[in-house]
């Protein structure tokens, strides 16, 4: 118990600056896309070497894994897609969407098909 103790709270507590840059990954059907964080809680989607207008988004870091909402905005209204994001180390993350809207406290396995491994700077 004391062990587990140590290796919880002798990690790193992650930020939205820990997030900055470009993260590239290929999905379950090995196409290439990420994402680019940027200052002020914004986000760019990347797929097939287009870009999404810069969403927002806002991701509670005292969780584990953290809770990420990215907030589009268009004209038809605003789209919230939800999704869990854990940093596996400084420069790689693993990252799960979930279109349905219904977010679990961890990642899903029934549905790896939506959990990508994210690296910075690409893979």
């Amino acid at each position: 118990m004391i062990l587990a103790s140590i290796s919880v709270f002798g990690q790193k507590m992650h930020t939205a600056k820990d997030l900055l840059g470009k993260w590239e990954g290929k999905d379950s059907r090995s196409e290439v896309g990420g994402l680019v964080f940027l200052k002020n809680n914004n986000a760019i989607l990347t797929f097939h070497g287009n870009y999404s207008p810069a969403m927002n988004y806002t991701a509670d870091f005292t969780t584990n894994p953290v809770k990420i909402d990215l907030v589009v905005q268009n004209p038809k209204g605003r789209i919230n897609i939800k999704g869990l994001l854990q940093f596996i180390n400084n420069n790689t993350i693993k990252f799960q969407v979930f279109p349905s809207g219904n977010r679990p406290n961890n990642f899903d396995p029934l549905y790896p098909q939506n959990i990508v491994i994210l690296k910075r700077g690409g893979s």
